[in-house]
């Protein structure tokens, strides 16, 4: 990385823990509704799935069925994802 690169960046991420502090330090938490939970179910599911030694391609749980792993909000395939399985 270039040193001209690093002021802006270290400016960027200093505003962005600034702003973030209070839900960083465990103070604050995200209000409840679609940003907090929406992907609750999704987790689980996969985590189930993933617990049981399946990889999660199908849920019946939803529309009578649907290919689960197809769906790219699903992120079965996300590396982050899989720590929090773990």
């Amino acid at each position: 990385m270039k040193r001209h690169h690093f002021t802006p960046l270290a400016i960027w991420t200093v505003l962005c823990l600034l702003f973030f502090s209070t839900i960083l330090l465990g103070i604050d938490r995200f209000p409840d509704g679609d940003f907090s939970a929406q992907f609750h179910a999704f987790g689980l599911f996969q985590t189930q799935e993933m617990m049981a030694g399946r990889l999660p391609d199908w849920s019946p749980h939803s529309y009578g069925g649907y290919p689960f792993i197809a769906d790219p909000q699903s992120t079965v395939f996300y590396p982050p994802r899989w720590i929090t399985v773990l």
